[in-house]
């Protein structure tokens, strides 16, 4: 583990416990941990099972009933229906890919926005970085259905 990795073990009785401070911690301390970028994993202390995702879940979905839109309704049922249709692992890279391109750029339009340049100029960068992640989405999803077809024929020869 790195100096901004830390472990929580969660008790039993639902506690996480930081055993970098020797202290228990709440949800929202692991929130403000990773907002000031830590590493955090959560592992129970009975059986060793890492519950790192179940826990950030948690986390967000909390942030959810704080009224922060973090995922729209839709979204989550396309989520749900994607569950059934063994789309799982194409579907994390879309989203991995995706989400490592909008921080690249945030940052930027961020700036952008507090300046006292011209707006228009904003959006315009922005629809331009939309349309080219369109078109890295297009390339991604033809070079995945490239690869399941692929698989497919092999397997029926």
């Amino acid at each position: 583990m790195t100096d901004k990795s830390l472990l929580m073990k969660k008790y039993p009785n639902r506690r996480l416990y930081n055993t970098a401070t020797s202290s228990y911690v709440t949800l929202d301390d692991i929130r403000q941990l990773i907002k000031r970028g830590y590493d955090i994993a959560v592992v129970d202390v009975k059986t060793g099972e890492d519950l790192t995702k179940f826990t950030l879940t948690q986390i967000a979905l909390e942030q959810q009933q704080d009224g922060y839109e973090l995922l729209p309704l839709e979204f989550l049922k396309q989520l749900i229906k994607l569950q059934d249709r063994n789309m799982g692992k194409i579907f994390n890279d879309y989203i991995k890919l995706s989400m490592e391109y909008f921080i690249k750029h945030s940052s930027y339009m961020e700036h952008l926005m507090k300046s006292p340049t011209d707006q228009t100029y904003v959006f315009d960068y922005w629809n331009q970085n939309i349309n080219m992640l369109n078109q890295q989405n297009i390339n991604f999803m033809q070079m995945a259905l490239s690869a399941i077809n692929m698989f497919n024929t092999n397997k029926n020869k």
